[in-house]
């Protein structure tokens, strides 16, 4: 929810193209993938069974000799089959899906930056700080300006401007942003590291040339977003083996979710979508919670192998209880 009104905003208020904010959104559906196809597949059982079971059709396939082992048999070739899914998602797609939403949101802050730009306020940019007395958000125009430039950290530089105007340049593609900061009537100070003199020079238009690339952007270095190649070139950092078997757990997630969705699905009520809708809600949010709880736990109480399994034993012990239950209705 957060997201959508964050890329609302872009669209809407910061006039960031289209061609970004479909970006941005195809990107998160990557990176969601490893949450929802799990949960998804949960919910997929308990809505099922419980529809069985409201119906009594669980109570005629007993009948009729089915027995209870014999009718998770199809569940449970489509819990692997989703297991593996959410594997590929989780080593690949996930991650992949999180470099690209990073990208394309730095490139959208980008984009923006005309709006962020506010009156006597400093503002930080493409490695600049910049403050304006007034500024003029539809024309990008800028009153008694103050520039301070330190890409070059052996030189930095202090450029003063009565007036200023920041000018989009039409750039290669809609992934790219070309910005030119134009100051006028002002000068520049700076006192370089190799002569210590200090330099002044006055000036009646100065230029500053501001770009960036989507493909100039360093890959962000979350664990989350980082390929399997890279976690297990890292291995021996605790932070990707929590990541790596987090990963883990959450793919073997759906074979433990289909003994409890068929066992707690089984419970015989009126409304099998009321029930669905509780029980899944409450099985994904004791699901993270555990799973939040192996990572505070990792590597310091318990090796991360064994400590982002919790989850899954908590999960298991659930669907063992609940799959003998139903065997015995």
């Amino acid at each position: 929810m957060f997201q959508t009104l964050r890329l609302a905003e872009f669209f809407v208020v910061h006039q960031v193209p289209g061609v970004i904010i479909g970006k941005i959104a195809y990107s998160m559906l990557f990176s969601l993938s490893l949450y929802v196809i799990p949960i998804s597949f949960l919910a997929a059982v308990f809505f099922g069974t419980g529809r069985l079971s409201s119906e009594s059709e669980l109570v005629a396939l007993k009948a009729s000799g089915v027995s209870h082992d014999r009718m998770v048999v199809p569940v449970l070739g489509l819990a692997t089959l989703v297991s593996i899914l959410t594997l590929v998602c989780s080593m690949e797609l996930a991650p992949y899906g999180e470099r690209t939403t990073t990208r394309a949101l730095y490139m959208a802050g980008m984009k923006k930056v005309l709006s962020a730009v506010k009156a006597k306020t400093f503002t930080q940019f493409f490695d600049l700080i910049l403050y304006a007395e007034d500024a003029d958000e539809a024309t990008g125009m800028l009153t008694n300006v103050l520039l301070f430039d330190e890409r070059n950290a052996g030189n930095p530089m202090t450029v003063l401007g009565q007036s200023g105007q920041i000018v989009t340049v039409k750039a290669d593609n809609e992934f790219s942003t070309r910005l030119v900061l134009k100051l006028f009537n002002g000068s520049t100070h700076r006192k370089p590291e190799v002569s210590g003199q200090y330099q002044r020079l006055r000036f009646k238009e100065y230029s500053v040339y501001l770009s960036a690339d989507l493909s100039e952007i360093p890959d962000p270095t979350v664990p989350r977003a980082q390929s399997l190649e890279t976690l297990l070139a890292g291995f021996d950092n605790p932070i990707y083996q929590i990541e790596f078997w987090k990963r883990i757990a959450l793919s073997v997630s759906p074979i433990f979710f289909c003994f409890t969705g068929l066992g707690l699905g089984s419970i015989r009520t009126r409304s099998s979508r009321s029930l669905g809708v509780l029980l899944t809600l409450a099985s994904a949010i004791l699901f993270w919670e555990a799973l939040a709880m192996g990572t505070i736990l990792s590597p310091g109480t318990f090796r991360p192998a064994i400590g982002m399994q919790i989850p899954n034993v908590l999960n298991f012990t659930i669907a063992l209880i609940a799959y003998i239950k139903a065997k015995r209705w």
